[in-house]
């Protein structure tokens, strides 16, 4: 066997080396640096004569990076839903999105929260609690939960989008 073929033969190993430990490294890096988040949304009745709903909002970094800067929104809407009606999962945090056959009582701006909050670290969970007092008539709060990071380059790239932001939201109704 000549010095070429040698060559050959192990310039054709780092390449099949290569294209089978590439993917398997940029699948890694994925999973350890994108941003990952677990939203919850727990209502609990503290007083059903006055009405009164305590929500709480959670946010739990589930990733292995800081998150800066978690800009959050709270919606809570109310819906009279007819008998045999429905109401979809997703609920509106702008006005020109509430769709012609699910118009609420009467629309709220969304409220931000966790402003002063600078960074998330890796496992920390962070909450907002708000004492909600429900009308009589109201027989479906349907309350959402939108945060949104701002991502750089790295960021981007990780995570595939071209945005500068990244966006995930959660739901949940509550009912008297």
């Amino acid at each position: 066997m000549s010095t070429s073929e040698l060559v050959g033969i192990c310039r054709d190993v780092v390449t099949i080396l290569v294209l089978v430990i590439g993917p398997l490294v940029a699948l890694f890096v994925y999973f350890q640096l994108a941003p990952v988040l677990e939203l919850k949304i727990i209502p609990t009745w503290v007083d059903e004569k006055k009405h009164l709903l305590l929500i709480r909002f959670q946010i739990e970094n589930k990733s292995r990076v800081r998150l800066y800067s978690p800009k959050g929104k709270i919606q809570v809407l109310e819906y009279k839903v007819q008998p045999g009606g429905n109401l979809s999962q997703w609920v509106p945090f702008n006005k020109s999105a509430i769709l012609p056959t699910e118009q609420p009582l009467e629309w709220r701006e969304p409220v931000e929260i966790f402003t002063s909050t600078k960074q998330v670290y890796p496992g920390e969970v962070i909450s907002y609690e708000r004492l909600y007092q429900c009308p009589q008539d109201t027989t479906i709060l349907h309350i959402g939960l939108q945060v949104e990071l701002k991502l750089g380059l790295f960021g981007r790239i990780v995570t595939r989008k071209k945005e500068a932001s990244w966006r995930q939201t959660t739901t949940c109704f509550a009912v008297k």
